[in-house]
């Protein structure tokens, strides 16, 4: 059997990475939203009956937008990513990590992230 897991971040507005490649976001605001999003992630997770996945996963992250949804290779998710560590992942390297993918889709009621985690056959 094939284990899944999803989990839903409500009213998350993830921004674009054209401030990160035009030099606008300094290194405090990237080590702040990068706390701030393996936060939102720990937070989903309950510490009592994690399970790390012990194959290669297949991430997808999609991001429901309230307006304007941005393009899907804009969106910037590494830091969510990296909030896994340690709790459904091992590492986010090659061997731990197959496939990550990002999504965009508008949703004016419930703008949110959700990240889905899949186990792969290696």
């Amino acid at each position: 059997m094939t284990r899944e897991v999803t989990l839903i971040l409500d009213n998350v507005r993830l921004e674009s990475m054209n401030p990160y490649w035009t030099g606008k976001v300094k290194w405090r605001d990237r080590a702040d939203f990068a706390n701030f999003a393996r936060l939102l992630v720990r937070d989903q997770i309950d510490p009592q009956t994690v399970e790390m996945f012990t194959k290669p996963v297949k991430i997808t992250f999609t991001v429901f937008h309230e307006y304007q949804p941005l393009d899907p290779s804009n969106i910037v998710v590494k830091p969510f990513e990296d909030g896994l560590i340690g709790w459904l992942i091992e590492d986010d390297s090659w061997l731990h990590v197959d496939e990550v993918s990002k999504r965009s889709r508008l949703d004016k009621e419930s703008p949110r992230l959700e990240i889905h985690i899949k186990e792969i056959d290696s």
